[in-house]
């Protein structure tokens, strides 16, 4: 079944623009959603083949992704991501920048 992914599109889209997320991992995001549904998205396709374009280009492909956005929700998802590294032990102050460029 084609899901909406615009919700995720973004927190990659938002994480990979504030150097939160790296662009390969988009990729590998589109690469599960095109081995879990019969049939994907194109847009989903193109993040997904997005590599030789690199970092401008996967971001360009995750604009493009179909779907509610939301930009409460993906960036409570980004918070996530650097409460876990902070947890994990990444400095508090890399964190605590980060967390304010979501904000």
């Amino acid at each position: 079944m084609n899901q909406s992914h615009g919700i995720e599109a973004d927190y990659y889209l938002y994480g990979i623009e504030l150097g939160i997320l790296q662009f390969e991992e988009a990729i590998a995001w589109a690469d599960k959603i095109i081995e879990s549904e019969d049939l994907p998205s194109g847009e989903i396709i193109e993040v997904a083949l997005g590599r030789p374009r690199g970092r401008n280009g996967v971001m360009e492909s995750l604009k493009e992704v179909l779907g509610e956005r939301n930009l409460q929700v993906s960036g409570a998802m980004l918070l996530s991501e650097l409460s876990n590294r902070l947890a994990q032990g990444e400095s508090v102050r890399s964190v605590a920048r980060k967390a304010l460029d979501v904000a």
